[in-house]
């Protein structure tokens, strides 16, 4: 069995343009330290191969101090493989992090053409793709070298499923990954994401972004986890923190202000402090009880 490791969207020193300059640096120090938790679960976990599914990078404007603290993290897992798909986010353009990064050997990063790499070692194919800023249309699952049958084939990509031929980030379809043939394909770019899945005899999977970053993003966040041998994968969703956005819809039908305070605190118990928690208030109460009056002085 050949452990791996399978995360997407980190978007790595995104802007936080609606927070105030603090607030943003504090949240991308926050995905800074969830790539440092990555890495560190990989050298416990002894992992062998880790696929990085696209938006890596929120974009091509990349600090330094990013940029150093990902070659010496990827450095410090020498026993694993890393294979790299970069996604919308971060196409492989000219001005692209991936073309000034000091990548080490273990590390593949897919460019705009269908490619394949051979781990003759581990009986392993790994196939990928990645944008370049003009490719968005191309069907990201379908159009590799024919699979040898008797490999562990895997797909690393980002892709728009059931995206419609109008989406400008890679469509495809279920029937696609159906016939694709892989044993794995690991996808990016839909942040909310999903337990392993599978379309005919093709395993697959979205782990989703590795942190939400607003109530568009709900929910504990984090990367997959598993093992795979040929015709058999079993996965696991590890999160990476406590942190999550969650949204509660809270029925107040009939209540006093008093009574709804206390429903309101119920409510949030569950959830913990570590829970950015937005409450929406649904229901009917008395004409007049629930009006606002700005306060005097």
């Amino acid at each position: 069995m050949i452990r791996f490791l399978h995360c997407a969207d980190l978007h790595l020193d995104a802007p936080f343009s609606l927070r105030s300059p603090g607030e943003a640096e504090r949240r991308r120090t926050e995905l800074r330290g969830d790539l440092s938790s990555l890495m560190l679960y990989i050298r416990q976990q002894k992992v062998e191969l880790c696929f990085i599914s696209g938006d890596l990078f929120d974009g091509n404007a990349v600090t330094a101090d990013t940029l150093s603290l990902l070659e010496r993290e990827l450095a410090s897992c020498p026993e694993c493989r890393f294979f790299i798909s970069p996604g919308n986010h971060d196409p492989l353009t000219a001005g692209s992090p991936y073309r000034t990064m000091h990548l080490p050997e273990n590390v593949f990063v897919f460019g705009s053409e269908k490619q394949r790499v051979r781990l003759e070692d581990l009986g392993v194919d790994v196939y990928g793709f990645g944008f370049d800023g003009r490719n968005g249309g191309a069907n990201p699952v379908l159009g590799y070298p024919k699979l040898d049958p008797s490999k562990i084939n895997i797909l690393c990509c980002h892709g728009d499923l059931e995206g419609g031929n109008g989406s400008p980030y890679c469509p495809f379809t279920l029937a696609d990954l159906e016939r694709s043939g892989f044993d794995y394909v690991a996808l990016g770019h839909i942040h909310k994401g999903t337990d392993l899945q599978k379309a005919g005899e093709v395993f697959w999977a979205y782990p989703g972004c590795i942190r939400g970053r607003g109530f568009d993003e709900t929910g504990y966040k984090g990367f997959l986890f598993g093992a795979m041998e040929k015709g058999n994968v079993a996965a696991k969703f590890i999160p990476v923190s406590n942190h999550r956005y969650e949204v509660v819809s809270v029925d107040v039908t009939g209540l006093t202000r008093m009574e709804a305070v206390e429903k309101l605190k119920k409510t949030a118990v569950p959830y913990g402090r570590e829970t950015v928690l937005r409450m929406i208030l649904t229901g009917e109460v008395p004409e007049g009880l629930w009006e606002y009056h700005e306060a005097e002085g």
